[in-house]
């Protein structure tokens, strides 16, 4: 139960926060001249819910390899981005926007580039150097 408190409720609280704010009717962002305040808060947002997702499919197994957690938290966002934003089609003042979908999958490959990025280099050979 703490396994599954630690690494797999942050994820599924994240992701139903996520959905709880995808359907809020008419739900207007802030606006800053010449500033997409709204791709900047879906690339956040899914940076964060991939770090999570990535950790949760990271635990699930020890035989989950880095490549497969990797793979398996990316192909959930892809899913679950693009039913968010299918999503917003029916909820009343929100629309689903290609570019909102592609500012949460950039920001998921960001995260999931950062981590990759980080293992390679936590085992590298520091006498090499």
């Amino acid at each position: 139960m703490l396994k599954f408190a630690k690494y797999h409720l942050p994820a599924l609280l994240y992701g139903i926060l996520i959905i709880s704010l995808s359907t809020i009717a008419y739900l207007k962002s802030p606006h800053i001249r010449h500033i997409p305040l709204d791709k900047v808060a879906h690339f956040i947002e899914y940076g964060i819910f991939a770090f999570l997702v990535h950790r949760s499919f990271s635990h699930l197994s020890q035989k989950i390899r880095p490549l497969t957690a990797m793979l398996m938290a990316f192909t959930f966002i892809l899913i679950f981005a693009s039913a968010d934003e299918t999503c917003q089609r029916f909820v009343p003042g929100r629309d689903a926007n290609i570019f909102d979908f592609l500012s949460d999958l950039l920001g998921a490959v960001v995260m999931l580039l950062v981590l990759w990025l980080q293992r390679i280099y936590q085992f590298r050979d520091p006498v090499g150097d």
